[in-house]
């Protein structure tokens, strides 16, 4: 079905603002109806899947139109988003999405990348005890010491510089 020259993108390995991503994979459903944006545009909303998992497919435009569910379709410069804590692949104005055949492609529908919400995992130091790594606060969430009002400048008291405070002393700082 592809091309060697291709470089084909599996699902699993889609990260968020990739670019260029070209895959081959099956339509499971399509939302019947697609969504008319304010501007007019028309996004047709489907998921799709390969051997390694599933992830919701945003096409903008008229080209979702034609594509029914078992379609196995081809992408050519897909883009990854990360919208609303999900994984989404889209389809924009520069991309290409070409059918080439139905129903009889193997896939796949869990995991589906698109329901895992992605979570930063915590850095681990392969230095620092175990129970320490649990007991470490992150830095801006610390307790800081209140601030200590400190003298600025290089004079320090006696007389003031104001010269409508003239003869009048200013408090040392202690």
């Amino acid at each position: 079905m592809s091309s060697p020259a291709t470089n084909l993108v599996l699902i699993k390995d889609m990260r968020p603002l990739q670019r260029g991503i070209n895959c081959e994979a099956i339509v499971i459903q399509k939302d019947p109806d697609p969504t008319v944006t304010r501007d007019g545009d028309n996004l047709h909303k489907m998921l799709i899947a390969d051997k390694t998992g599933s992830i919701s497919l945003t096409i903008w435009n008229n080209n979702g139109q034609v594509l029914r569910s078992g379609d196995i379709i081809q992408i050519l410069g897909g883009e990854c988003k990360f919208r609303k804590g999900q994984l989404q692949l889209s389809v924009s104005r520069n991309s290409k999405i070409k059918r080439i055949g139905q129903d009889t492609f193997m896939f796949v529908e869990k995991p589906n990348f698109s329901e895992q919400t992605q979570v930063p995992q915590p850095t681990i130091n392969p230095h620092m005890n175990p129970q320490d790594q649990q007991q470490r606060v992150p830095r801006h969430q610390q307790a800081r010491p209140s601030p200590q009002p400190q003298h600025r400048g290089g004079f320090r008291g006696g007389r003031s510089r104001d010269p409508r405070q003239r003869g009048r002393s200013t408090p040392q700082p202690q």
